[in-house]
């Protein structure tokens, strides 16, 4: 995920995740050198296709006021 919000936490994308099979052992937020949140983070899908569907479902939605741009890592 790509130009998350500074604010947002783990909770804020499960939520945007909501529907998928995800829990908060499988999102890492990502921070700088100085503790402070990046604008990124990962999301480990429990399979391919549930990947897929996450992207051609809310790649460039809103979450927090930012619209989040999903790509494959």
């Amino acid at each position: 995920m790509e130009n998350v919000n500074f604010k947002a936490d783990i909770d804020d994308i499960l939520q945007f995740f909501s529907g998928f099979d995800i829990d908060t052992e499988d999102v890492i937020r990502r921070f700088d050198d100085l503790g402070r949140p990046t604008g990124d983070a990962r999301v480990c899908f429990k399979s391919p296709e549930e990947a897929r569907r996450a992207l051609d479902s809310r790649n460039f939605q809103m979450m927090c006021g930012r619209s989040v741009k999903l790509n494959f890592v």
